[in-house]
């Protein structure tokens, strides 16, 4: 197994996807793409004779890296980085149950989204080649994913607004689309950010973090059945390693939590109250994962979408960022307050182009999708991060002690990993929900075997 896109990994995902018996319908997929850390090592394959552990981009962006240190440097012959991280790529089905990793690349901790947009596109084309329909990308809301989604920006849109011209509404401003010019039919395709990230970069909200723990403590000393059972140490008191867990913050900003402080304070905390129903809401709507669990829950928001003109759609984009910009515009019309300690009082600005984004791409998705002929139902969970999280997990379990692989190693757990499916156990203490292990059909044809030369 080597990094890059290989010719046996796309004929493997055909079989793991039973390519043959899909419907029209059931072939759009999500791209998914993330980073993880590795251990900086080089290894000598007896096989290739090559030094395995450098960092390897394809052959577009190691060439364009090689002219950077010539020029910078002014030498021949410049050593490769050393990788230190590894971009992955994993195709999720939106209507079948299909969680493959495509491929993966390992980077130096520099990668930059010019250099994923060749690599993005490169695996929308063999996809699209292959009869998949790539219908959105998803990934968190790192830096470097939110310049390359602002690369797609497009070129013919209108210029600034001048002082006398209307503003533009934030539809038109933020970038959440781009044309799939490798589609037959020339579609859309969609940016979306982690939902379960979104959620979780909110929960360190300083004016809300107060009400919050004075909540925590209060149920704490009180007699009786506690009103936030879920709530522990761990929720209020935020270390290094527990802001890393999303199941956190989608557990503090719950309705039980919203419930407990509008008993507790009623009007003191009418704000706070507020904004944990909003993105309590908010998640419900982007976290739709089964057919009956809004039945068995009697919680009729995270039901499957089944029509265009769902009323959750409207609150998203109506109720839900319009929330957002009357909080904005209400902290930037207080002219007595320091323009810092203003960025302090509202969400950041990449958070809200961020949600901002997601809603307006989830919006569309939903919406194509439910008119397309097959189609009857949509599962908005299919649009999160948690497969490939999940994988990076199932390295580091391989790896022994929870620790990172080296380059060799992942290129080896990865063989491994492909054959086993849906079969291999998630990690205990990892940061996404288990997934449910597919029972198989067990078949006796013999495993593909290694070519001699």
């Amino acid at each position: 197994m080597t990094s890059g896109f290989q010719p046996s990994s796309f004929e493997r995902l055909l079989e793991e996807a039973r390519y043959s018996d899909l419907e029209e319908w059931q072939k759009f997929v999500v791209l998914l793409h993330d980073e993880v850390k590795i251990k900086s090592d080089l290894v000598y394959c007896k096989h290739t004779g090559e030094l395995i552990g450098f960092a390897n981009l394809g052959d577009v962006n190691n060439a364009l890296v090689d002219f950077e240190k010539q020029c910078q440097i002014e030498v021949s012959n410049c050593t490769p980085d050393i990788a230190t991280y590894m971009l992955s790529f994993m195709v999720r089905g939106v209507s079948i149950s299909l969680e493959y990793p495509l491929a993966h690349f390992p980077c130096s901790s520099c990668i930059s989204a010019d250099q994923i947009y060749p690599l993005f596109w490169d695996g929308v084309r063999h996809l699209e080649t292959l009869g998949l329909k790539v219908i959105a990308s998803t990934s968190d809301g790192a830096l470097t994913n939110r310049k390359f989604v602002k690369i797609h920006r497009s070129p013919k849109s209108p210029p600034k607004t001048s002082m006398k011209s209307p503003p533009k509404s934030s539809e038109e401003t933020v970038v959440y689309k781009t044309k799939n010019l490798y589609s037959a039919d020339e579609r859309d395709l969609f940016f979306v950010a982690d939902a379960p990230y979104l959620i979780k970069t909110n929960s360190g909200y300083d004016i809300s973090w107060i009400h919050l723990e004075n909540l925590y403590k209060d149920d704490l000393n009180r007699q009786g059945l506690k009103l936030i059972p879920k709530l522990k140490n761990d929720h209020i008191y935020l270390t290094p390693y527990s802001r890393m867990k999303v199941y956190l913050a989608a557990q503090v900003l719950s309705s039980s939590v919203a419930n407990a402080l509008d008993m507790f304070y009623s009007e003191r905390v009418k704000g706070t109250v507020k904004f944990v129903r909003m993105f309590d809401t908010f998640l419900d709507c982007l976290n739709t994962r089964s057919l009956t669990e809004a039945t068995r829950r009697k919680k009729s928001g995270i039901a499957p979408y089944r029509s265009p003109e769902d009323p959750r759609l409207t609150w998203l984009k109506d109720e839900f960022l319009g929330y957002l910009d009357t909080w904005s515009n209400s902290v930037d019309a207080l002219s007595e307050i320091p323009p810092k300690q203003k960025l302090k009082m509202k969400l950041s600005q990449q958070t809200t182009e961020g949600l901002k984004m997601t809603v307006y791409s989830f919006v569309e998705i939903v919406k194509y999708l439910l008119s397309y002929p097959g189609i009857r139902f949509i599962l908005s969970e299919r649009f999160n991060q948690d497969p490939i999280e999940s994988h990076f997990g199932k390295h580091r379990q391989m790896k022994g002690g929870n620790d990172n692989p080296t380059v060799a190693q992942f290129n080896h757990n990865e063989s491994a990993l492909r054959l086993l499916g849906s079969q291999a156990l998630a990690p205990v203490t990892g940061n996404t929900k288990h997934g449910v292990c597919i029972r198989e059909v067990i078949e006796d044809k013999p495993l593909p075997k290694r070519k001699r030369k």
